[in-house]
């Protein structure tokens, strides 16, 4: 304790897991600039990302590389948007405001886009439902089960003009 930083203390913030995955997204970021012969120009001489070279430019191409040469879940990829967060903190370098802005509609718009490539129906996604709802209201003591409004709601589905009574 007498000996704690103030990195001790901004470290203490994030979880282990989350620093594992963290340094694995970086690792991934590293990787993509050797493959593509960027690593003269955006990684430092041990190894690491150099900030004041590397864009934002660069982090979506690394995304859209990504996107079209590996099998990885838009969900990884927006790990991958943590994990650059996090070394900027990190590093002590301001992050561009982009990676607040404009990368949070990127990653909506490619979970859309592998939704359409991907679509998947009740088969792959398996039972999902009220029941399982109804258990939790069960579970809990209500006699009761949630409305079906509250649960098309709850799953974020449509209900056109339809009114609860």
């Amino acid at each position: 304790r007498e000996t704690s930083t103030l990195e001790d203390i901004h470290g203490a913030l994030v979880a282990e897991r989350s620093k594992k995955a963290y340094a694995s997204g970086i690792r991934q970021v590293v990787k993509w600039i050797q493959q593509t012969n960027q690593a003269d120009a955006l990684l430092s001489a041990d190894g690491s990302i150099n900030l004041a070279a590397f864009s934002y430019d660069d982090f979506v191409r690394f995304i859209v590389w990504t996107m079209q040469n590996t099998a990885v879940k838009a969900s990884t990829m927006s790990g991958y948007r943590s994990a650059m967060r996090n070394y900027y903190k990190v590093q002590k370098v301001p992050l561009p405001s982009q990676f607040d802005g404009d990368l949070k509609d990127v990653f909506q718009g490619l979970k859309l886009a592998l939704i359409e490539d991907n679509p998947v129906g009740s088969s792959e996604i398996g039972t999902h439902s009220i029941r399982k709802g109804a258990a939790t209201f069960v579970s809990s003591g209500s006699t009761g089960g949630p409305s079906l409004v509250s649960i098309c709601l709850r799953c974020g589905w449509s209900l056109g003009s339809v009114f609860e009574r």
